[in-house]
């Protein structure tokens, strides 16, 4: 990852450490969604030096004005309809009815100068049936986010 003249995050990500390429770029989909300031754009495809496919993504920069507390975090996503769920591991989610969101902790949302709350890193996946969290989102055409 590095910051290029052109005001962009630059990324690699592999897509071997994903369960499979419809999983990263459901995340993809759904980072945009929840978060479209901070929206991951699809540069290209390659292979890393160790010769594993990777997407290449950049993002616009921002600048941290203030560093978002556990609380900043929950009253932020609850204004976007998620609640707050902590599991027996203590592992937190935020979860809506169609999405679940882990992996968001103080490095990975912010305000920025602007005021702008941004996501600039966490784990995203549509909230189905069959994870017994509350979701009803279903694949096919008469999917709704």
């Amino acid at each position: 990852m590095y910051v290029s003249p052109d005001g962009y995050v630059h990324k690699i990500c592999r897509i071997d450490q994903y369960e499979s390429p419809q999983r990263f770029f459901d995340r993809l989909v759904l980072e945009n969604l929840v978060c479209p300031r901070a929206s991951l754009m699809v540069e290209g495809f390659g292979r890393n030096e160790q010769g594993d496919f990777v997407v290449l993504l950049k993002q616009e920069f921002f600048r941290q004005r203030y560093i978002m507390s556990s609380d900043d975090i929950d009253e932020y996503m609850q204004s976007l309809g998620f609640y707050k769920f902590v599991d027996e591991y203590s592992k937190i989610r935020y979860i809506s009815k169609t999405i679940i969101i882990e992996d968001l902790h103080t490095g990975n949302i912010w305000k920025t100068e602007e005021g702008n709350v941004v996501i600039v890193d966490a784990a995203f996946f549509f909230n189905t049936p069959d994870l017994n969290l509350g979701g009803n989102f279903h694949y096919g055409p008469s999917a709704k986010l």
